[in-house]
């Protein structure tokens, strides 16, 4: 009985501590989709190629207290720019709907409906300020009854549907990520 406490207390130290060593940064996005950087590991973006990625953000999982998705974006963002691809190279667009849709709205109108401030406004405006363009399915807002004009964010774009947008941004070679 005692070994096995014993062994339970080592692996748990031993976890512990491996979890310790990585050393996280930020490099583009300050404060969210935090790495890990090795320029000797496998499969290093090359710095001569474009980028071109949609997202397709669909749920309200939080990691670090904002929307998930969106905080890979960001990780994808301080991925590419550490490894030396240039700003003009990355091209990221997220197309936002179902339960995702409330973290596009504006802070007045997000306040309303859950008695705080939206989290994800200060990580939406460092998306835009990096170049990733940001989009919200019309049909998901009206579904919520959100008005396009008052309670969505400026810094996102209202598209006609996820689905045209996912559509559109395709047949530009975009790659889907979900």
């Amino acid at each position: 009985m005692i070994k096995k406490y014993l062994f339970s207390f080592i692996f748990l130290t031993c976890v512990i501590f491996a979890q310790d060593t990585a050393k996280w940064i930020t490099p583009e996005i300050s404060g969210y989709g935090k790495i890990t950087y090795d320029p000797n590991l496998a499969l290093i973006p090359k710095t001569d190629k474009d980028y071109k990625v949609i997202f397709k953000i669909t749920n309200a999982n939080e990691k670090e207290g904002v929307n998930s998705q969106l905080w890979h974006i960001a990780r994808l963002v301080n991925l590419l720019s550490i490894s030396g691809v240039k700003k003009k190279n990355i091209h990221i667009v997220a197309v936002i709907s179902g339960d995702a849709t409330p973290v596009v709205l504006n802070d007045i109108a997000y306040k309303k409906i859950y008695k705080k401030s939206n989290p994800n406004i200060h990580l939406i405006n460092s998306l835009k300020d990096a170049g990733v363009e940001l989009y919200v399915c019309s049909q998901a807002a009206s579904e919520r009854h959100f008005d396009f004009h008052q309670d969505i964010n400026e810094k996102i774009t209202v598209s006609l549907s996820a689905l045209t947008t996912l559509i559109y941004f395709q047949q530009l070679e975009y790659i889907l990520i979900q």
